[in-house]
């Protein structure tokens, strides 16, 4: 009988914690009523699957870097280079994966999201966690010479970002 109300206990933990780990602008998962965002005075930037077979079509990585930083001083947060936040809540990681698939007929599918993660700090001294606050993204298909649309599409993502951090 103790071995039943185990696996019950262990099923209802299992089935309890479907919650999505990003949201795609997901209607469900409110970020905003919780004033996650406010705070952040720094934004250290780290982008990810940039190939660069794609800087000639419009897709390269320094320009993509220099054109989120210039958008995110645009919206008064600074920008460091410096290493993934420590544990103050004034700096925040705005993370870009890009992922790019080639199809056999020279199609692109790609999916790009957009994630802020901050250092979040318990209770106890010295102690805190990390956790997305905020999340974005967006699919899509491209031929190679349109590779350049995906950094508008990026920096719109930065500006939903930046609208959403001066709201709160």
């Amino acid at each position: 009988m103790k071995t039943s109300g185990a696996i019950l206990l262990l099923a209802l933990l299992t089935v309890g914690s479907g919650l999505p780990v990003n949201a795609y602008n997901d209607t469900t998962l409110d970020f905003g009523s919780a004033q996650t965002l406010r705070g952040i005075q720094q934004v250290i930037i780290r982008i990810e699957g940039i190939d660069d077979r794609y800087g000639p079509y419009g897709l390269a990585l320094g320009d993509l870097r220099d054109s989120v930083s210039d958008r995110l001083e645009q919206g008064h947060l600074s920008v460091s280079d410096g290493a993934l936040p420590g544990s103050t809540a004034e700096t925040a990681l705005l993370d870009i994966q890009i992922r790019i698939t080639e199809s056999a007929y020279y199609y692109y599918s790609y999916s790009i999201s957009l994630n802020v993660v901050q250092r979040i700090p318990l209770a106890r001294e010295n102690t805190s966690f990390s956790a997305t606050t905020w999340s974005s993204g967006i699919n899509g298909v491209a031929t190679p010479t349109e590779m350049g649309k995906l950094k508008t599409q990026i920096l719109s993502l930065v500006s939903q970002f930046l609208s959403a951090h001066q709201q709160q």
